[in-house]
């Protein structure tokens, strides 16, 4: 032989490459369905319920910061006018 190969010879490798690419398809095909832990269904409502928690949690803590940069102003707010009184006291 010459180191070529036969179009023959090329042909049953393509073949025998597309065979292998189609049982890799199924074969993880197939175990991708039996080790999926849930069906979609329940998986969507899982992930809806933790968005939903996670929405509510963000809120809760979005009126706590609210609440403490409201409380920090009132307070900052009563100092200066406490400061402001003894500045005009002082003239």
């Amino acid at each position: 032989m010459n180191g070529r190969r036969s179009d023959k010879d090329s042909g049953s490798r393509f073949s025998t490459f597309l065979t292998g690419c189609f049982t890799g398809a199924i074969v993880g095909g197939l175990l991708g369905v039996m080790l999926a832990p849930l069906w979609g269904e329940i998986t969507r409502r899982k992930v809806t319920r933790g968005a939903g928690a996670t929405k509510d949690k963000a809120a809760a803590t979005k009126d706590q910061v609210v609440e403490a940069v409201e409380q920090q102003m009132e307070s900052m707010k009563e100092k200066r006018e406490t400061d402001d009184a003894d500045q005009a006291t002082d003239h």
